[in-house]
């Protein structure tokens, strides 16, 4: 069973039939700090996101409130809808 191994992180995105398998420690955060500074803002819509947006300057949950932002116990700084205009608003505002 993959959970049995020490050296491996599984981590599964809800409602879909899908997980990712990684080294522990290897994640969307830990390689991004090897090419950028801690100054960042990121998007987010799963579990996979959670360090990346745990440790942004400003963290968006792309896809609206939902049961999987209170399971994660996430409180990212702005929330959208899963859309193109919504979220081009959002960058919009940022820069």
């Amino acid at each position: 069973m993959l959970t049995d191994k020490k050296d491996l992180s599984v981590v599964e995105h809800t409602g879909e039939n899908d997980i990712d398998i990684t080294s522990v420690g290897i994640n969307k955060y830990s390689t991004l700090r090897k090419y950028t500074s801690d100054k960042y803002c990121a998007f987010g819509n799963d579990s996979n996101d959670l360090e990346l947006l745990a440790h942004a300057e400003k963290s968006i949950w792309v896809g609206g409130k939902n049961k999987e932002l209170k399971k994660l116990n996430l409180n990212p700084d702005i929330i959208c809808r899963a859309n193109n205009f919504d979220v081009d608003n959002v960058i919009n505002n940022l820069i």
